[in-house]
């Protein structure tokens, strides 16, 4: 991917060593690179190797020491990476973009938008209760936004793992942790009988999934055991 930057007409016009950060995005993953730069009659360029597996590519520019900032009006300069019609975003795309309206707009130096996050999160939904990050954030969001249909659905996603005789040791970890987030006692109980009928020698979870959980669950995950 090719990069160019009109410095000469920018708020960086009178700065020296001004740079440009890629970064490439996967979802609730992102990863900063170095853009190599030249440059003359006011115009830098540099290239950069698109990640095979990423679904935007956004870039910032800064300068050391200077609070000089071109961030497109909080909208941030980057692209969906298209498939081979170059109009489709791949597949994937749109999780990304909902974690870049919220989770990843600090580092891209975009404005928050957790609305927009939230509704991107809401049509997607079935794809989102694949990756637990996201998922725990979604709620987070419903619950500070008072978003009373997401977190209907939230609930609803909750009580159908609840109700899932071969629910996984994942999906039942999420649930409980956005059934805690949503503040829903009655659920968040039950699902953690589920765990403990499920688990009697205690729970096979590592410990990053054990930082939603109440005091009452900790006890049992406090090992690696079978």
């Amino acid at each position: 991917m090719t990069v160019e930057y009109a410095v000469a007409k920018s708020p960086f016009a009178k700065e020296k060593d001004v740079y440009i950060t890629a970064y490439s995005i996967i979802a609730d993953k992102i990863k900063a690179m170095d853009v190599d730069l030249s440059g003359q009659s006011g115009m830098l360029k540099g290239t950069i190797a698109v990640p095979a597996d990423a679904k935007a590519m956004y870039f910032v520019v800064g300068s050391s020491g200077s609070e000089a900032k071109d961030n497109n009006d909080d909208k941030g300069w980057g692209t969906p990476v298209y498939q081979s019609d170059r109009k489709t975003p791949v597949a994937g795309y749109a999780l990304t973009e909902a974690a870049i309206y919220s989770r990843h707009s600090y580092y891209l130096q975009t404005k928050r938008n957790d609305s927009e996050s939230s509704r991107i999160f809401s049509e997607h939904f079935k794809e989102l209760t694949a990756n637990e990050s996201l998922l725990n954030m979604f709620g987070v969001q419903a619950v500070r936004t008072k978003n009373a249909s997401a977190i209907a659905q939230l609930k609803a996603y909750a009580q159908e793992v609840l109700a899932k005789p071969k629910a996984t040791e994942d999906e039942l970890a999420s649930a409980l942790a956005l059934s805690q987030t949503m503040e829903d006692e009655t659920l968040a109980k039950a699902l953690t009988e589920k765990l403990k009928k499920k688990y009697p020698k205690g729970l096979i979870v590592w410990g990053r999934k054990a930082s939603p959980f109440t005091r009452e669950v900790l006890p049992l995950i406090s090992e690696k055991r079978l």
